[in-house]
């Protein structure tokens, strides 16, 4: 089905599953529009561990559609920016 642009079914937000993930979900957060996973706290403390966090993306169609996708983050070096090759997004 095509929709065109600015129907509420078109538009695609996010937010951070807290039943599914409460701890995680403390810890991070996403962000509503874009649904990039962004940190609440400093993560140099927590070296190798991973994070599950639930991330929801909704809509505001009659009736409302969402999906649910398991995001996981892994803290491997503290305090180091992750640098991504382009073969890494395929």
């Amino acid at each position: 089905v095509f929709l065109s642009q600015g129907t509420p079914a078109s538009l695609v937000r996010y937010r951070v599953d807290e039943d599914q993930s409460p701890y995680s979900g403390s810890i991070f957060d996403v962000e509503k529009g874009s649904g990039r996973v962004i940190t609440r706290v400093n993560l140099n403390e927590q070296p190798s561990v991973t994070f599950k966090l639930v991330v929801i993306a909704f809509d505001d169609g009659e009736p409302v559609k969402e999906n649910r996708t398991l995001v996981e983050i892994t803290v491997l070096q503290p305090s180091r920016i992750p640098i991504f090759t382009q073969e890494e997004y395929r």
